[in-house]
C-alpha cells in the first residue's frame, strides 16, 4: 500500500500511520495515527525519537508504549495452550476454534435440557422467569463446586465442609425446583 506522506508505512488507509519519514525529524502521534513534526503539549519524544509519548510515561524493562503513547504493555507476552495475543499485545484470549470451557458446556446443555422440559410441560408457555433461575443456580452451583475444589487443595477442611453443605443444598434446591417447576 503507498502511504501519503508523511506516513513511511500506514496501516488500513494511506493516511493512517505506523511509521513516519524521518526527514526533517517527524514524530508519530498514536491517539491520531499522524505524523507531527514536533511534540503536542504534554507529550515528548520517546528515546527513540521516533514517536510522541505522554510526559511522565516511562515503561520497565520488558515493557513498550502502547497504540495510544499513553500507557505500557508487554514487548513478550507468553499465552498458555489454546490461547494467542490480542491485536493489542495486552492480554491472552482463546484461538479461533479453541473448545467451548467445560463448565459452560456443562451448564449450556443443563439449561438447554430445562428449556426443553418446559417446554415438553406447558407447549403454549415456556417459563422464562423459571428457565433464568435455573441459569443462576447452575452457576452458583458451579460456583460452590469449585469452592469445595479449591478448599481441599488449599487444605482448609472447615471451608470445605461449609461449601459442600452449600453445594449438596444448591443440588437439593434446584433439582425439586426443576421437579416442581
Amino acid at each position: 500500500m503507498n502511504c501519503e506522506d508523511p506516513c513511511l508505512t500506514c496501516d488500513g488507509a494511506v493516511d493512517r500511520c505506523v511509521t513516519c519519514l524521518q526527514e526533517p525529524i517527524k514524530y508519530l502521534l498514536h491517539l491520531k495515527r499522524t505524523c507531527v513534526q514536533y511534540c503536542p503539549a504534554k507529550y515528548e519524544p520517546n528515546e527513540e525519537e521516533t514517536e510522541c509519548v505522554y510526559v511522565g510515561l516511562f515503561c520497565p524493562e520488558g515493557f513498550q508504549v502502547d497504540r495510544s503513547g499513553d500507557g505500557c504493555v508487554p514487548i513478550l507476552f507468553e499465552c498458555a495452550d489454546g490461547y494467542e495475543l490480542n491485536e493489542d499485545n495486552s492480554a491472552c484470549v482463546p484461538e479461533p476454534g479453541s473448545p467451548i470451557p467445560f463448565p459452560f458446556l456443562i451448564a449450556s446443555i443443563f439449561v438447554s435440557f430445562l428449556v426443553l422440559g418446559s417446554y415438553l410441560k406447558e407447549k403454549f408457555f415456556t417459563k422464562v422467569y423459571t428457565c433464568l433461575i435455573a441459569i443462576i443456580g447452575s452457576f452458583e452451583i458451579l460456583m460452590y463446586g469449585m469452592m469445595v475444589v479449591y478448599a481441599v487443595i488449599e487444605q482448609e477442611w472447615a471451608i470445605c465442609a461449609f461449601a459442600g453443605a452449600g453445594f449438596i443444598f444448591l443440588v437439593l434446591a434446584n433439582v425439586a425446583f426443576t421437579i416442581y417447576y
